[in-house]
């Protein structure tokens, strides 16, 4: 079985549940069936932070369409 952990650190409320269900769908249907899958949710400053560190971008995720 694929262990999930879930880190919401966005503010925003997340059915934890519901993201480890679709995690372990999905990776079954890569054909995983063993492993461990870290997923978090984070703020827009946070994830400018991410992209300047792990892409060398620096600019703002578009948040237009998470917030419609």
């Amino acid at each position: 079985m694929v262990s999930v952990e879930v880190s919401n650190r966005s503010g925003q409320r997340i059915e934890e549940s519901t993201v480890v269900e679709l995690a372990r769908l999905v990776l079954a249907g890569e054909g995983v069936e063993d492993g461990e899958l870290g997923v978090a949710f984070v703020g827009p400053d946070e994830m400018r932070r991410l992209k300047r560190e792990h892409l060398g971008v620096d600019e703002a995720t578009d948040e237009k369409r998470w917030h419609s």
